[in-house]
């Protein structure tokens, strides 16, 4: 399956978005959404996030939930994730909100995943216009 991520910022008064995407062998859809938001979090420390409030958007309202520590979590792999993603959080000592979206809204992730698997492999960081448009 592919990976697709999706990270807007602020460094100051300008706006970016970065943009990716990766292979990924896993095992479930919820597997592959976790990994995706590991991946967040890495680019994060990657553009120098840190002590920071931060908000994560994700379409799984499984996943979501777990994170938010509303459900529980009793499969093995989908705890290791939860682990390394909550643990680099907290080495970034980065404040996460964790909000669930409807799949529309996260199109843009859901369109990287399916270009990584058709083998468009695309990394890109954009300055978006102070007025929001691109």
């Amino acid at each position: 399956s592919g990976l697709g991520v999706v990270v807007y910022y602020k460094l100051g008064e300008d706006a970016y978005r970065l943009r990716k995407n990766q292979p990924f062998k896993g095992t479930t859809n919820n597997e592959a959404e976790y990994a995706a938001l590991f991946e967040a979090v890495k680019a994060l420390k990657d553009l120098g996030a840190s002590r920071n409030s931060v908000t994560i958007r994700g379409d799984s309202l499984v996943v979501m939930n777990q994170l938010k520590g509303e459900w529980p979590c009793y499969d093995d792999v989908h705890n290791k994730w939860l682990d390394r993603i909550e643990a680099a959080l907290k080495e970034l000592k980065l404040t996460p909100t964790y909000e669930v979206i409807d799949r529309k809204q996260n199109a843009e992730a859901d369109q990287l995943a399916r270009q990584m698997l058709a083998d468009v492999p695309i990394e890109s960081k954009l300055k978006l216009e102070a007025d929001g448009a691109e």
